[in-house]
């Protein structure tokens, strides 16, 4: 299971892990054991084991707990049990003293919903803890409703020179289309139908030109994510289902505008008939957009829309250019990978870097090298800094 859990401290401040549960049956099915690890904003790994075992005649559920050299014992009696939810309650020993506490698990959107209560004084209970599960696989279910990356418009300043500094790069580029509100933009497409966008805004006119304008005021770079949808009906049902809210903006669906998903969208990978062989002659051999970087320290509403999209979730090392311990959401053709709030560029721009596939990483190298614009490298991969990419980190690989 991969689960999002919010803990709430009594002067009311809060931070979420990401995390992943691995259960499974022991003593001839008897107890559960569970292996659990969380990692909070900072980066920080937490790792511990659970055992829970039920006495039946009793209505018991022992808990023990072993984390960091640390041992916990619970026991928490069930106060309701149905097939949809079971309430529990304990009275725990603190160092302060003894403290009721009421937990509830509930099945929800085909994962649990796990919330904790302290009393911190009679009949006045305080939200402590709260997690969501979500399974890890979702192989025997629906197919997933994304694909994988789309494609990410990047904010520029000044259009003809991220046109130049793109072409140094070794990117072939293929001119917009005139649009009614002055948008102005160049695609660096690849033919899988993933792509750069290229995109300034001359005047704030609408909504649309108004959002990228004040992006730019804040520092160019990525300002949106759009995600492959290849069937729109099932995109629909599965944001319906999970209760995740959106509307539409020419013709494409966009995550609620007023939520912190708002920088999301989708789209169907526009292969257009007047793309020619030209546009995806790139002299670097790029051929593909497989990984986008996000950071922010509460990136929770992601999770939760990436699962109820079909991704599977797994903690893993990345390199940003540093290595780094993350939580990488993986779909068919592509991954999200999510840092830490500390890795952003531009405070409140989340969308911090991208990974783009080439045929030939030597002949990738020496073109960005010729250009003066290599930075970090190893073996497998080679870095362009924020400040040559326009706003955020490209990684070649």
């Amino acid at each position: 299971w991969m689960t999002v859990a919010t803990h709430h401290a009594s002067d009311g401040s809060t931070h979420v892990e990401h995390g992943d549960v691995s259960c499974g049956w022991i003593l001839d099915r008897t107890a559960l054991h569970c292996d659990r690890r969380h990692r909070s904003p900072d980066g920080g790994l937490r790792v511990s084991i659970q055992i829970w075992q039920a006495d039946e005649s009793t209505r018991a559920l022992q808990i023990d707990t072993y984390t960091a050299g640390r041992f916990g014992h619970v026991v928490q009696r069930s106060a309701t049990l149905s097939p949809a939810s079971v309430t529990l309650t304990a009275t725990i020993p603190w160092r302060s003293g003894r403290a009721n506490t009421r937990s509830q698990f509930r099945a929800e959107n085909s994962g649990f919903h796990y919330r904790n209560e302290t009393e911190e004084a009679p009949g006045r209970w305080r939200l402590d803890f709260d997690e969501r599960w979500q399974p890890a696989s979702r192989s025997d279910q629906a197919p997933p409703a994304i694909r994988g990356i789309d494609h990410v418009p990047v904010a520029v300043a000044d259009l003809q020179v991220a046109i130049e500094r793109y072409q140094r790069l070794g990117f072939a580029l293929k001119p917009g289309r005139p649009h009614p509100n002055g948008v102005e933009n160049q695609h660096v497409k690849f033919r899988d139908g993933t792509e750069i966008e290229l995109i300034t805004a001359p005047r704030g006119v609408d909504r649309q030109t108004r959002n990228y304008r004040s992006h730019i005021a804040r520092g160019q770079g990525p300002a949106f994510l759009s995600l492959f949808a290849p069937a729109e009906a099932r995109l629909l049902s599965v944001l319906n289902a999970a209760r995740l809210t959106y509307t539409r903006e020419s013709g494409l669906v966009v995550m609620s505008p007023d939520g912190p998903l708002g920088y999301v969208f989708f789209g169907r990978r526009n292969k257009s008939p007047t793309d020619l062989p030209a546009h995806f002659a790139h002299r670097n051999t790029a051929q593909s957009v497989r990984a986008v970087w996000l950071a922010a320290d509460d990136l929770s509403a992601e999770h939760r829309l990436f699962a109820a999209l079909g991704a599977t979730f797994k903690e893993e090392t990345v390199y940003v250019p540093d290595p780094v311990d993350a939580t990488v959401a993986r779909f068919a053709e592509g991954a999200v990978v999510m840092l830490p709030g500390r890795h952003q560029i531009v405070t409140g721009h989340r969308i911090v870097g991208m990974t783009v596939s080439v045929a030939d990483l030597k002949t990738a190298r020496e073109v960005i090298g010729a250009a003066g614009m290599a930075g970090a490298a190893a073996a497998d991969r080679v870095f362009v800094a924020p400040a040559q990419a326009l706003g955020y980190w490209l990684e070649f690989r």
